[in-house]
This record gives C-alpha cells, structure tokens and sequence, in this order.
C-alpha cells in the first residue's frame, strides 16, 4: 500500500502558483520586449526632430512619479511630419523637458513611424528661444 497524502497538496500547489508564475512572465517580459524594441529603434531607427504638441494624463505612477502621454508632431529629415505618442515617467526634469512648444531629436521606426523613442542625455530646444 503507498501513501499519497502528500500528493493532494503538490497539485493544490502547482495549480495555484501557475496562474502567479503566468502573470510574472507577462508583466516582466512586456517590460523587457518594450526595452528590447525601445534599443532596437535606438540603434536603428531614422532621426527626426519632434516638437511637444500637448500632454495627457494617465492617472498612473510609477517610482511615486506621475505618467504622461506626451503628444508630439515629428519632423523626419525626409518626408511629411507625423503625429506621434509616447509614455513616460514625469521626473521634474521631465516635466520641463516635455513642456509643450519644445524641440528636440528623436529616433523611429521606418516600419511604423508612431514608435518614436526620445533618446537621453541631449539638449533641447525651448519655445521661444533660438
């Protein structure tokens, strides 16, 4: 005769922590593929000169910061301007980085030009100034 006491409970067990596991795999890895396609238009997309149209609230934080969509009108070096969104994480350097009427440059994708990622580091172009 053997005992399966225990097997009740490995199959409670399994069957409750695949549905935690599944949601782990899918929030993570849309963060990774996210950054993944964010260094893919980084490194290769096309530049583009994009000026902040308006902002929109998400009603979303992330690290205790407000996120916005930030509405922007995107000049590529070749061809007509285009409308495009982005997400991002208003730090209070963001916030005046992201004020409307400012320029700066971008990089998209030439597959689909409403992925737009604004690269770091750079200077911008403030309204009202040259």
């Amino acid at each position: 005769m053997t005992d399966n006491s225990g097997t009740g409970w490995g199959c409670l067990l399994a069957f409750l922590a695949a549905p935690a596991l599944c949601i782990a795999a899918v929030v993570f890895g849309w963060g990774y593929l996210k950054s993944y396609h964010s260094d893919q238009i980084l490194a290769h997309g096309l530049p583009g000169t994009a000026v902040v149209q308006s902002l929109a609230d998400t009603d979303e934080r992330e690290g205790g910061e407000p996120v916005e969509i930030v509405n922007l009108q995107v000049t590529p070096q070749s061809g007509p301007a285009f409308s495009a969104s982005v997400r991002e994480q208003f730090s209070p350097q963001n916030a005046l980085f992201f004020h409307p009427g400012n320029s700066f440059a971008v990089k998209y994708d030439a597959a689909d030009p409403t992925q737009v990622v604004v690269p770091l580091g750079q200077t911008i172009q403030v309204q009202g100034t040259n």
